[in-house]
């Protein structure tokens, strides 16, 4: 039996049905590890390009083509400038993640992961929304104006932020 919505660009098969009802929660070592990773590779692509960077700016070293050549070398030494801010922000990242613990926490304190009514939120490192395991999650830094709002707060209490209220669901 296959399930296929007719119209739109959704079509179910009885696996994917399945894997959909079949959802559990997130492990919160298998994502730790998985941001770990995900900073690690983001900071090496950004590393790769780094030294690309310089690659280029010895071969415009080269050069002799006057205004033209030193306008390539200030544009390069631009990128490098803004690839070196990025580099260090990814390794704030990347340290911080390495620090998270997988222990199950009782609140919302820095490595929590918290299943409210609204999605997956996990406290201690600021990288946005991210997809793990077919999950929306959202990490968040512990000075993010949301984590200050849920501090301390435990299972079954509600936060009203923006005009919005979050109920938190389960910690883990």
């Amino acid at each position: 039996m296959k399930l296929v919505k007719k119209q739109g660009p959704f079509k179910f098969t009885d696996q994917s049905f399945d894997l959909l009802c079949s959802m559990k929660t997130v492990d919160k070592s298998s994502l730790i590890e998985f941001l770990i990773a995900y900073c690690s590779n983001k900071y090496e692509d950004l590393n790769k390009r780094m030294q690309q960077l310089r690659v280029d700016l010895n071969s415009e070293s080269k050069s002799t083509a006057g205004d033209k050549h030193e306008t390539g070398r200030a544009m390069i030494q631009l990128e490098m400038e803004k690839m070196q801010a990025q580099l260090q922000i990814w390794e704030q990242h990347l340290t911080r993640c390495k620090s998270l613990d997988s222990k199950k926490v009782k609140k919302i304190e820095t490595g929590a992961l918290a299943k409210t009514n609204k999605g997956h939120l996990f406290f201690g490192v600021g990288l946005g929304q991210i997809s793990f395991k077919q999950e929306s999650i959202f990490c968040i830094a512990m000075n993010a104006p949301i984590a200050q709002a849920m501090i301390s707060e435990s299972a079954g209490s509600s936060v009203n932020f923006q005009n919005t209220l979050w109920t938190i669901e389960a910690i883990n």
